[in-house]
């Protein structure tokens, strides 16, 4: 009998262990930045806000010069890696700036950035080899969220907009 109850005990406390560890996982943010995750990063709003947004991605655009403060980590051939990152809330706006790190898994690109008014994680899926659709959000006011669309340019720069202005990345990759 006793070792019926000894294996019952041990079941049991596997169970619990194997609940615990479960409960931990689901707990554990998708983006790589260990910051909660953006809501509904593919929800319907993103896709229409994408259908409308048109970046030409060209030598005339806002973000075609190069403005990077200094050479960043970041390999060719990847987004991965550190940038400078600014936004603007429209037309002749003042730009604000901060950094970026962005980090992309499989489909998903996550870009948190960072400046003097707050901290924002963008959740975006690659759609084709340039374009990015997604959503960002303040990280510490979940209110603060909207659709945002980028194009990677090139390895150095990604144009985005979020609805009321640029959103924009640009980097120069240290030799």
């Amino acid at each position: 009998m006793n070792r019926c109850w000894t294996f019952a005990a041990v079941f049991v406390f596997a169970l619990i262990v194997a609940s615990f560890t479960l409960a931990q996982q689901t707990d554990k943010p998708r983006n790589p930045f260990d910051v909660k995750d953006v809501a509904d990063p593919d929800g319907a709003d993103v896709k229409a806000f994408a259908e409308n947004v048109k970046l030409a991605a060209d030598g005339q655009d806002a973000n075609a010069a190069q403005w990077s403060e200094k050479p960043t980590e970041g390999k060719t051939a990847s987004l991965d890696g550190e940038w400078f990152s600014r936004w603007n809330s429209g037309e002749g706006s003042e730009w604000m700036s901060g950094t970026a790190k962005v980090r992309a898994i499989g489909d998903r690109v996550y870009i948190f950035y960072e400046d003097k008014s707050g901290k924002y994680l963008i959740d975006a899926r690659r759609e084709g080899r340039r374009k990015l659709v997604g959503r960002y959000v303040n990280v510490d006011a979940e209110g603060d969220t909207a659709p945002w669309v980028g194009v990677a340019v090139d390895d150095e720069r990604i144009d985005g907009d979020w609805g009321s202005g640029r959103w924009d990345m640009r980097r120069k990759i240290a030799d």
